[in-house]
């Protein structure tokens, strides 16, 4: 199987890269992940970094999980909903967060 370190391009994303690949990150409660955030703004860069490094690899984690990412033009603040296989949601504030915390921030998640 080819690596997936390649395609990142940095160490922190090919760590994650790696747990993926060992499926460390199985979302089993999950239904939908929906990143909200904007273009500009401060804040922001983590939300663009993880839909852009993070959600290919979920998804081939999780094929039964929808990601969907909204990138706004105008200044929002950085959002990630989470929607649950029961039905409920969760709004969690991701502005000023790293990919990688993020990340973390969806591992945790629970209903």
């Amino acid at each position: 199987m080819a690596s997936l370190a390649p395609v990142f391009g940095n160490f922190r994303a090919a760590r994650h890269a790696n747990l993926l690949k060992q499926n460390l990150h199985q979302l089993p409660d999950l239904a939908k992940v929906t990143v909200l955030t904007s273009k500009f703004g401060s804040g922001q860069a983590g939300s663009r970094k993880f839909c852009r490094q993070m959600f290919p690899p979920l998804q081939y984690t999780n094929p039964t999980i929808t990601f969907k990412s909204v990138i706004e033009k105008k200044p929002i603040t950085a959002l990630l909903q989470i929607q649950f296989k029961d039905g409920q949601t969760k709004d969690i504030e991701i502005k000023g967060l790293r990919d990688e915390q993020i990340l973390d921030e969806l591992v945790k998640a629970k209903p």
